[in-house]
């Protein structure tokens, strides 16, 4: 990272703008431990510190940390150098971990992922069976981790016991503010992401656009709203963006980048093509909208709907967005917009999407008509700049952009991005301490420790491998302009938890309902009567869970 540091740090000073970087004065002037710094608060390229004490030392202690080892990316055990930058980000954060607080970190792998759940619970559930404390940290696929909680397998890290002094601070940039609302209720908290998490940054979702195919159709248009030049269209396009920022001063008064904008321009871009009957070969007819039914979810979580809440009791509830009128609406329009031909929404074919091989990538069936040049916009996951979309010739040529899923309409007054469910959620084992094998550590200090270690590795994430990928992989790596930066920046800003997704496997994947629903072109309000009864049933068994677990009274 040392080689990026100036363009780091260049880009923060622009991204200051947008958004200031929070902290408090460290009373603390002993660096020790800390790196290179600016001062006792920030380091070289501006990014904020921890206030872990510099003389915490575990004497060597071994932190045992059960990780799905089957992510999309790497995020755990990397042993050495190896060139890759993220990869060596991840070495790095490890090492600091390590070295600051003088433990030894054991990874221990396992499959977790979509299909691995079940067993991955399993193992957790023998350790506990078993009485052998194997594991200090479990960290996991999200919709496992949930599981893991629902059970009874991990740690309310926010009541670790009266004599346990906690080291997570939630107010620090590396602890999304959403996480701690999102992933809580009443005051326990069970998981934990953000910057800690590699894959949170790669599974956001967004919208992908073809430059020169929005130019060549858009172009005259845009120029006759008063932008100019070559790139008018893409200006035009990106103006929508910033000018729903309140700070923004509109060069243009311009529209608004909305639901009814998206639906529009891809309708437009399509306006007399015949992809009649479009399900024939659907890879190679042209259309103004390509996804995947299940990440059209992105568009919920853009109109700034929920899937669970809390009551005035700090009970979890289905949440009230789900069977609002707003909803009905929603997935009404998104289903008169995806049945028409100039839509190209996939579906699973015998359980898995089909793929091919384009510009030397294997790419999901969703995304082919985009990386073959005949689609403008894709809602997808940012991990296909890097995984897709850079190896396509043509597309990298042309210039691709990026945008935030679209507000549900002008009123709204934030963008919120939806997660990808394979993210890495982090917990702490319930029944991590050993009594009969604890160098003399008392219960409440091994607790303690598992908390350090939690922020510190979060904490160096944050510095380490959060700024190659994001600000390196994705805003200059995989893009062509600052602007690209700008939109990924607001992406990032609007990244949302929801316990409906990490609950998944107890909800019935309840968050790809309305998502299916309207790639169904059906009727919102008669399918939640059907599924309203199953999901508090559903609900009230995980609440009955936690109340077992003495979380709920």
């Amino acid at each position: 990272m040392k080689t990026f540091a100036r363009l780091l740090a260049l880009t923060l000073a622009c991204l200051m703008l947008i958004i200031p970087i929070i902290g408090c004065k460290d009373d603390d002037d002993d660096d020790a431990g800390k790196g290179n710094l600016v001062n006792a608060e920030y380091d070289e390229n501006g990014l904020k510190m921890d206030s872990l004490p510099a003389d915490l030392n575990y004497l060597g202690r071994k932190i045992n940390v059960l990780h799905w080892n089957n992510p999309g990316h790497q995020e755990f055990d990397v042993e050495s150098v190896t060139g890759n930058n993220v990869l060596d980000a991840i070495y790095e954060r490890n090492t600091a971990i390590q070295d600051r607080l003088n433990v030894e970190i054991n990874f221990i792998g396992e499959p977790g992922g979509l299909n691995d759940r079940a067993s991955f619970v399993k193992r957790v559930q023998m350790t506990m069976e078993n009485n052998t404390h194997d594991f200090d940290i479990i960290t996991s696929y999200s919709r496992t981790e949930g599981m893991l909680g629902v059970q009874g397998l991990l740690k309310d890290v926010n009541n670790l016991g009266k004599d346990v002094h906690s080291y997570l601070s939630y107010g620090q940039p590396w602890w999304p503010a959403d996480m701690i609302e999102s992933l809580s209720f009443g005051d326990s908290c069970f998981f934990l992401s953000g910057d800690i998490s590699t894959n949170v940054l790669y599974n956001m979702t967004c919208i992908f656009f073809n430059k020169s195919q929005l130019k060549a159709r858009f172009n005259a248009e845009a120029q006759a709203k008063g932008f100019e030049g070559e790139a008018a269209a893409v200006d035009w396009l990106y103006d929508m963006v910033y000018s729903t920022n309140a700070k923004y001063t509109k060069k243009y008064e311009n529209e608004k980048w909305t639901l009814d904008k998206l639906i529009k321009i891809s309708q437009d871009y399509c306006d007399g093509v015949d992809n009649s009957p479009y399900t024939a070969n659907r890879k190679e007819g042209k259309y103004g909208f390509v996804s995947v039914y299940f990440q059209m979810d992105g568009l919920y979580t853009g109109s700034n709907l929920h899937l669970v809440d809390q009551d005035p009791n700090d009970l979890l509830i289905i949440s009230p967005d789900f069977g609002s009128a707003k909803t009905v609406a929603l997935v009404r329009k998104l289903g008169e917009w995806v049945k028409n031909s100039n839509v190209c929404l996939v579906e699973k074919v015998n359980g898995e999407l089909e793929t091919e091989t384009t510009g030397g990538a294997s790419v999901p069936g969703h995304q082919i008509p985009f990386m073959k040049g005949r689609a403008l916009f894709l809602l997808c996951r940012a991990e296909v700049a890097e995984s897709s979309i850079s190896k396509q010739t043509a597309l990298v040529k042309g210039g691709y952009g990026v945008l935030p899923c679209p507000k549900y309409n002008d009123k709204q007054l934030n963008y919120y991005t939806c997660l990808g469910n394979p993210i890495s959620i982090y917990g702490i084992f319930v029944d991590s301490y050993d009594p009969g094998n604890s160098d003399g550590i008392s219960e409440a200090e091994h607790y303690s420790m598992l908390t350090a270690v939690l922020e510190c590795w979060a904490s160096e994430a944050y510095r380490r491998t959060m700024p190659e990928i994001f600000y390196v992989n994705m805003m200059v790596k995989y893009s062509d302009s600052p602007k690209e930066a700008d939109m990924y920046q607001y992406v990032r800003n609007g990244i949302v938890f929801d316990l409906g997704r990490v609950f998944s496997e107890d909800l019935s994947f309840m968050s790809e309902m309305p998502s299916r629903v309207a790639a169904n072109s059906a009727s919102w309000s008669t399918a939640y009567g059907a599924y309203k009864r199953q999901l508090d049933k559903k609900m009230e068994a995980i609440v009955e869970s936690f109340r077992d677990q003495g979380v709920i009274g």
